[in-house]
């Protein structure tokens, strides 16, 4: 069980879907929102396919959605300021 994370880089609109193998839980909310999923160094590791980090910034990517596998539920809704700009 885990999550899938589909992001996308603004530069090109490129969007990919990332597959973790993690429990979601009430921190995830955290995690996404202000954790290491809530930076670009973070999320342009988890979006190249070699792992490397584009260094710090906001807004060159956005999370598009998250699915959780069980039951296939989309939490994206539910993750407030979830990409920088949000309101």
């Amino acid at each position: 069980m885990g999550y899938k994370v589909k992001i996308r880089k603004n530069e090109t609109q490129e969007v990919k879907e990332i597959h973790f193998n993690l429990n979601w839980y009430k921190g995830g909310f955290w995690w996404s929102q202000n954790g290491n999923m809530g930076c670009d160094c973070n999320r342009s590791m988890s979006f190249n396919d070699d792992g490397s980090d584009e260094g710090c910034s906001d807004g060159k990517y956005d999370v598009v959605s998250i699915i959780l596998d069980k039951d296939n539920i989309d939490v994206t809704g539910t993750v407030k300021n979830l990409n920088h700009g949000d309101v």
